[in-house]
């Protein structure tokens, strides 16, 4: 049944992200897209759009580590209408302007907007900027400039109509994945605190790490937060990572002394990644890339301890490897890709969300089967504790409650009870005459018939040897010392040695202590003894 689950969430978010990559196209009524990227000086007012790009130099690549990035994009328009201008791969940019330039190098527009400016988005989440276009040609000139970059933001043109319909699959995916990763992190925090668990309480921070990474490189904290810090996309992962290295050890348990190589490792990723947060205090620009390199580490080191247990035969690092499986997939991608062709309101963002998603999904289904198999775990030791225990307190020949259950019992006696303290007579003579199978029939039989004979408010123990004890309520004594007297007569009828039953009583009421009650009831037996002798002989 688990398995069926694992396959059908790998397979959703497959198809899922198979047809997020199909189902958009770059080309519509804004064609010929056509961008490259640039190092060099800002446009000024006067100077020739043609004569400026002469004074760019040229960009192999777009860089990740932030900085400031030019980008010119020449398109065409096939038709006058409501048209976007946005960026897609990833929706994480500082500040930018846009500069727009018709064909005669005339500019049309300027626009400017980014996470760490303060104007309203026009639409949420994005950073999309309207504008009417007639038909032509047209030159985008950008002006970035970020600490680090998710993947490379590229300016792209679409429709209007079409670039609202799309952004309903990004935005929903980033709306459920974070509600998901919210509900996820405070059920795990809660259940942290109830049962004292270091498993729930890493995992809760790695949910909570991822949370708020997503929500700042996916525009959610600036938003609807106004939280407009590019350090919510970057040390959120890097606090995640090591408690994620620590969830795995204390989930796959791995043992210092039985797994010493996997322990050391471990520890030594840990720290590692303890040094890489510190160091990114002086390296902001590379913050991102420390996370790259952290998320792949921890997912080798979580997939070589869970093959390593797995062929060992245990069931958690099995389902451990099957929860990762779209993780590694969907994540794979989400650190090894700069961009998706096809992909314009879909950002890299997005591919690494449907990631951690899939993965909390499917761990916690790995998490709640330990839950069971410890819960399991701990009935059965309570299920001992309590056989144990009845064992302990039970006598084994006549089945009856032992002394050490009499002495729990008396520490809740009141004033409204008594002590009946019984002797049998003639045991020692019935084992020396027929052996010491006749005296445990003597006993189990006093026992069974004394049970039986015994209203529902007594309770009887044996205390040794051929030493009984009943407690009782004080308005019951009259009808249990009537049922010994008649157990006594009907034992004299089985056996045919001399046996009979000697017994003392005392209130608790009329003492101080319970012990002095005992002590008094035990006088009286022996009291009743002696009688029984003198008239006898």
């Amino acid at each position: 049944m688990l398995l069926r689950y694992w396959v059908t969430l790998v397979v959703l978010a497959a198809l899922t992200f198979s047809s997020l990559v199909s189902g958009h196209e770059l080309e519509g009524h804004a064609t010929d897209q056509n961008i490259a990227w640039y190092t060099g000086k800002h446009w000024s007012v006067g100077t020739s759009l043609p004569m400026y790009l002469q004074t760019l130099t040229p960009q192999k690549k777009f860089s990740l580590t932030g900085g400031e990035q030019i980008s010119v994009l020449k398109f065409k328009t096939q038709v006058a209408d409501e048209y976007v201008i946005d960026f897609r791969n990833s929706t994480l940019v500082g500040e930018y302007k846009h500069l727009l330039f018709d064909r005669n190098d005339k500019l049309v527009t300027l626009r400017q907007g980014g996470m760490l400016r303060t104007e309203p988005s026009e639409y949420f989440l994005r950073n999309g900027q309207n504008i009417r276009l007639g038909q032509g040609q047209y030159t985008l000139i950008t002006y970035q400039t970020s600490q680090f970059n998710i993947a490379p933001p590229t300016p792209f043109i679409i429709e209007k109509s079409k670039y609202i319909s799309q952004l309903r699959v990004g935005n929903s995916i980033t709306l459920i994945g974070l509600g998901i990763l919210t509900a996820l992190f405070f059920y795990y925090l809660v259940l942290s605190m109830v049962r004292a668990s270091l498993i729930d309480l890493t995992y809760a921070l790695f949910i909570l790490g991822n949370l708020l990474f997503n929500s700042t490189s996916l525009l959610v904290a600036a938003d609807l937060f106004g939280l407009r810090w590019f350090g919510g996309a970057s040390w959120p992962i890097l606090f995640s990572n090591i408690a994620y290295i620590v969830f795995v050890m204390s989930l796959l348990q791995v043992s210092r002394t039985k797994n010493a190589i996997l322990w050391y490792i471990g520890v030594g990723i840990l720290t590692v990644f303890t040094s890489v947060l510190i160091a990114s205090i002086w390296f902001p620009h590379y913050q991102n890339e420390f996370n790259r390199l952290s998320v792949g580490v921890f997912l080798l080191y979580g997939i070589t301890v869970g093959l390593r247990f797995s062929f060992q035969g245990r069931t958690i690092a099995q389902l451990y490897l099957l929860a990762n499986v779209g993780f590694v997939v969907l994540g794979g991608i989400a650190i090894s890709q700069e961009q998706i062709q096809g992909l314009q309101t879909i950002y890299m963002s997005h591919i690494g969300l449907l990631a951690v998603v899939c993965e909390v999904l499917l761990l916690s289904f790995v998490i709640a089967y330990q839950m069971v198999i410890l819960e399991a775990d701990k009935s059965r030791a309570l299920k001992q504790a309590k056989e144990m225990l009845s064992i302990a307190q039970t006598d084994p020949l006549t089945r009856l409650p032992n002394r050490y259950a009499m002495e729990k019992h008396l520490l809740e006696v009141g004033k409204q009870n008594s002590f009946i303290y019984i002797d049998l007579d003639g045991l020692k003579l019935c084992n020396d005459s027929y052996g010491h199978d006749m005296g445990d029939k003597l006993l189990r039989l006093f026992s069974q018939k004394m049970l039986a004979a015994l209203p529902n408010r007594c309770r009887l123990y044996r205390i040794s040897g051929d030493e009984f004890g009943i407690i009782l309520d004080n308005d019951l004594e009259q009808q249990v010392v009537e049922a010994i007297y008649y157990i006594e007569s009907e034992l004299k009828l089985i056996f045919d040695v001399h046996v009979g039953v000697s017994f003392g009583r005392a209130k608790f009421g009329e003492y101080l202590q319970y012990h002095q009650a005992i002590q008094a009831a035990d006088e009286d037996m022996y009291s009743n003894k002696k009688r029984k002798k003198a008239v006898t002989s």
